[in-house]
């Protein structure tokens, strides 16, 4: 998973902590129709690097007339009133910061709007315990402004899951595993979701992904000492030092360290093994040609359709691995069969 991964400072409430902060699920919808307007359907579609050898159609839900699966947590319904796209599972957790910025403004170019948006954060180095923050939540020691708290623990095992709120405007989940880790998503519904894509956008431009992420969890939830204040006095309860110590400790941040983010080109290679490859062998085994001849008429039909992004997606991988810069013009002509050169 392409997430933002940080470290915050120790503090006396904490100890050093690492958190995991990313954009986890969307629900984007359009007046165009995808089975008529295809085209306006790209930019979005090579964001979330949809393959259309994986597209199965089917019949559509929530009231569409068609359903476009693309495997991975893609799926297209659409139909004369426009069109319904999700994006979550594999498809989410794949998309590093550039591609949900990419993501935001095709959405925006194309005149669709966000209509669910979840974010995600997750409490790496175990800052608090499973059945600690499981007890929390039970006796009820917090203040929110999100209702109908429902709550979820199995007969056996230490796992939970609780739910604030609901789908209407936002709502958040907090989810532990025996032994496992906290993850607090925050989900926004229906104009809150638009909006927050924007917010999104401006903390991915300017690298605060971790403080947007935990901005929006403080906002929805605030946790409390042990208290024997009723629901119409809790929030004079004093606050729960490790939950401000958590808090405290990401809103002091100054500058985000990132995982390393793969390049464009290490995830298109990443793209082909994992999406395409059974397709190629497939085609390669029904017309009986070489594997080989058969890559090499992918690559004239892709050369075909290079254009100034891919130039430079080209020539900064070959800069950070110290091999010389391709002109433009040489990428555009540079046939299938020659210039070795491509390769040094």
């Amino acid at each position: 998973m392409d997430t933002t991964i940080f470290e915050a400072p120790k503090s006396a409430e904490t100890p050093k902590a690492t958190y995991a902060a990313t954009a986890d699920c969307a629900r984007i919808s359009s007046l165009k129709n995808y089975q008529t307007e295809k085209g306006q359907f790209a930019g979005i579609l090579r964001a979330t690097m949809a393959c259309p050898e994986t597209e199965k159609v089917m019949d559509g839900r929530y009231g569409y007339s068609f359903f476009s699966d693309f495997g991975d947590g893609l799926g297209i319904n659409y139909g004369e009133d426009g069109t319904m796209i999700d994006v979550f599972g594999r498809t989410a957790q794949r998309m590093g910061p550039d591609d949900w910025s990419e993501l935001i403004l095709a959405v925006r170019d194309m005149g669709a709007r966000f209509t669910k948006l979840t974010l995600t954060l997750v409490d790496v180095s175990h800052v608090f315990q499973t059945e600690e923050m499981a007890g929390k939540i039970q006796n009820r020691e917090f203040v929110t402004r999100l209702r109908n708290l429902s709550m979820v623990r199995p007969l056996c095992g230490g796992s939970f899951s609780a739910t604030f709120g609901t789908n209407r405007t936002q709502q958040l989940v907090v989810k532990g595993k025996e032994g496992g880790r906290i993850t607090f998503s925050i989900n926004f519904f229906g104009e809150q979701a638009n909006e927050k894509a924007d917010e999104l956008l401006a903390a991915i431009q300017t690298e605060r992904i971790g403080d947007f992420v935990t901005t929006a969890l403080a906002s929805a939830v605030d946790f409390k000492e042990p208290n024997d204040k009723d629901e119409d006095h809790r929030s004079e309860a004093p606050r729960w030092a490790k939950w401000v110590g958590f808090l405290n400790g990401a809103e002091r941040i100054v500058k985000l360290s990132h995982a390393k983010a793969a390049s464009p080109i290490e995830k298109s290679e990443q793209w082909l093994f994992d999406e395409a490859a059974r397709a190629i062998a497939r085609l390669s085994l029904a017309l009986g040609e070489d594997a080989i001849e058969t890559y090499k008429r992918l690559r004239d039909e892709g050369m075909k359709r290079l254009d100034e992004k891919d130039a430079k997606a080209i020539n900064d991988y070959r800069k950070a691995h110290g091999m010389s810069v391709l002109s433009y013009d040489a990428i555009l002509t540079m046939s299938a069969e020659g210039k070795e050169a491509a390769r040094s």
